[in-house]
């Protein structure tokens, strides 16, 4: 859903939530079956760790260039077709556009609460 956000199509707030909701359950879950004590909630929300707040949380970035594709990628249509199947996009890569600043704290407060709404539940010391 993120990546149908930063292609400027619209996204429904709740139905967001919800998957946010259940990909971070499942993300949590699985990480206490494998045995880890303190968990995270799996960068669901986000459409990368290093690009989970161009234009949505924060200002002074957009999208910019095409991101490039790997050869294997560009040159095997059968894994073309499947990653299109998952929802791989050709996303962008941010554009530094000016200052860096907060620009809305609301998604950070959605990862947080998902993440503590589920971590106790299923079994885990903590969560970050």
């Amino acid at each position: 859903m993120r990546c149908r956000a930063d292609r400027g199509e619209p996204v429904d707030p709740e139905a967001f939530d919800a998957t946010m909701r259940g990909a971070v359950s499942d993300a949590v879950s699985k990480q206490v079956a494998a045995g880890v004590d303190v968990v995270s909630d799996g960068e669901t929300s986000k459409i990368s760790y290093a690009r989970p707040t161009s234009g949505h949380r924060l200002t002074g970035s957009r999208s910019g260039s095409p991101r490039a594709r790997c050869q294997a990628t560009s040159t095997n249509s059968r894994l073309q077709v499947r990653l299109a199947k998952i929802g791989d996009t050709r996303s962008t890569t941010p554009d530094l556009r000016g200052p860096i600043a907060v620009k809305d704290l609301a998604p950070l407060r959605k990862d947080i609460e998902h993440l503590k709404a589920r971590w106790p539940a299923a079994g885990a010391t903590e969560g970050f």
